[in-house]
Protein backbone atom coordinates (compact mmCIF):
# COMPACT_ATOMS: atom_id res chain seq x y z
CA UNK A 1 0.00 0.00 0.00
CA UNK A 2 1.71 3.27 -0.69
CA UNK A 3 0.58 6.47 1.36
CA UNK A 4 0.91 9.84 0.70
CA UNK A 5 2.65 12.93 2.39
CA UNK A 6 1.85 16.32 1.87
CA UNK A 7 1.32 19.78 3.03
CA UNK A 8 -1.21 22.31 3.56
CA UNK A 9 -0.33 25.61 1.20
CA UNK A 10 -0.38 28.69 3.33
CA UNK A 11 -2.89 31.09 2.56
CA UNK A 12 -6.27 31.79 3.54
CA UNK A 13 -9.06 30.07 2.75
CA UNK A 14 -12.88 30.61 2.90
CA UNK A 15 -14.04 27.30 3.30
CA UNK A 16 -12.17 23.18 2.45
CA UNK A 17 -12.83 23.16 -0.98
CA UNK A 18 -10.42 26.07 -1.72
CA UNK A 19 -7.89 24.52 0.44
CA UNK A 20 -4.72 23.35 -1.27
CA UNK A 21 -2.34 21.07 -0.72
CA UNK A 22 1.29 20.01 -2.15
CA UNK A 23 2.36 16.23 -2.19
CA UNK A 24 5.72 16.10 -0.78
CA UNK A 25 6.41 12.18 -1.15
CA UNK A 26 4.96 8.31 -1.46
CA UNK A 27 5.60 6.10 1.15
CA UNK A 28 5.47 2.30 1.06
CA UNK A 29 3.24 1.34 3.95
CA UNK A 30 2.33 -2.42 5.63
CA UNK A 31 -0.62 -3.59 4.21
CA UNK A 32 -3.11 -3.23 7.21
CA UNK A 33 -5.64 -6.18 7.94
CA UNK A 34 -8.86 -4.69 9.20
CA UNK A 35 -10.41 -7.66 10.99
CA UNK A 36 -14.70 -8.03 11.39
CA UNK A 37 -16.75 -8.00 14.46
CA UNK A 38 -16.86 -11.73 13.86
CA UNK A 39 -12.82 -11.96 13.29
CA UNK A 40 -12.90 -10.60 16.87
CA UNK A 41 -15.14 -12.46 18.55
CA UNK A 42 -14.19 -15.83 17.11
CA UNK A 43 -10.38 -14.85 18.69
CA UNK A 44 -12.06 -13.75 21.85
CA UNK A 45 -13.78 -17.33 22.51
CA UNK A 46 -10.57 -18.98 21.48
CA UNK A 47 -8.37 -16.96 23.71
CA UNK A 48 -11.01 -17.64 27.01
CA UNK A 49 -11.38 -21.01 25.94
CA UNK A 50 -7.62 -21.15 26.10
CA UNK A 51 -7.62 -19.74 29.35
CA UNK A 52 -10.12 -22.19 30.55
CA UNK A 53 -7.84 -25.18 29.61
CA UNK A 54 -5.17 -23.83 30.99
CA UNK A 55 -6.48 -22.83 34.53
CA UNK A 56 -7.98 -26.71 34.52
CA UNK A 57 -4.27 -27.77 33.77
CA UNK A 58 -3.13 -25.83 36.53
CA UNK A 59 -5.96 -26.56 38.53
CA UNK A 60 -5.31 -30.08 38.64
CA UNK A 61 -1.73 -29.52 39.00
CA UNK A 62 -2.35 -28.11 42.18
CA UNK A 63 -4.57 -31.00 43.42
CA UNK A 64 -2.03 -33.42 43.25
CA UNK A 65 0.42 -30.90 45.03
CA UNK A 66 -2.03 -30.66 48.00
CA UNK A 67 -2.52 -34.27 48.11
CA UNK A 68 1.07 -34.96 48.04
CA UNK A 69 1.41 -32.18 50.76
CA UNK A 70 -1.02 -33.69 52.90
CA UNK A 71 0.46 -37.26 52.43
CA UNK A 72 3.59 -35.57 53.58
CA UNK A 73 2.51 -34.29 56.75
CA UNK A 74 0.07 -37.53 57.94
CA UNK A 75 4.20 -38.75 58.42
CA UNK A 76 4.44 -39.43 61.89
CA UNK A 77 7.72 -38.25 62.96
CA UNK A 78 8.13 -38.80 66.90
CA UNK A 79 10.14 -42.32 66.08
CA UNK A 80 12.79 -40.07 63.63
CA UNK A 81 13.81 -37.55 66.29
CA UNK A 82 17.26 -38.56 67.20
CA UNK A 83 17.46 -37.79 71.08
Amino acid sequence: MIGEVYEIVPGTYNNEQEVQVKFTKTVEQDEVRVYSEQDILNTIAYLEQQKINFCAIKDAEIEVNNQMLAKIRAIDRTNNIAE
